[in-house]
């Protein structure tokens, strides 16, 4: 972590076998260095959600360099078995990555 700011709130319920998760997390203007990525990550947005033990990523935009972005959105449940149809829908996107311009340092 780099620079930027970060609001995040959670809240836990339930049993131990059985939490209830649901929170939020804001990012905003961040820049975090990745050993992966030649350049770090900057100019990074980033809301995801917590709710009904589901992730959603309602936002994840940053760049990479002069050219590079990544962005990121889509929803996951964290238990598919209780997941209702409209869930269900939105698992069968999953999450989605779309990167462009990266250039990655590999060995």
């Amino acid at each position: 972590w780099q620079m930027g700011s970060a609001d995040i709130a959670m809240q836990v319920r339930g049993t131990a076998s059985k939490p209830n998760l649901s929170g939020v997390a804001h990012v905003n203007r961040a820049s975090i260095s990745c050993p992966w990525l030649i350049r770090p990550l900057s100019s990074l947005g980033v809301t995801v959600r917590v709710q009904d033990n589901a992730l959603y990523v309602d936002a994840f935009d940053g760049r990479v360099g002069r050219k590079g972005f990544l962005r990121i959105n889509g929803y996951l449940p964290m238990d598919p078995v209780k997941a209702g149809a409209k869930e269900a829908e939105e698992a069968a996107r999953g999450i989605i990555m779309d990167a462009r311009g990266l250039e990655l340092r590999v060995k």
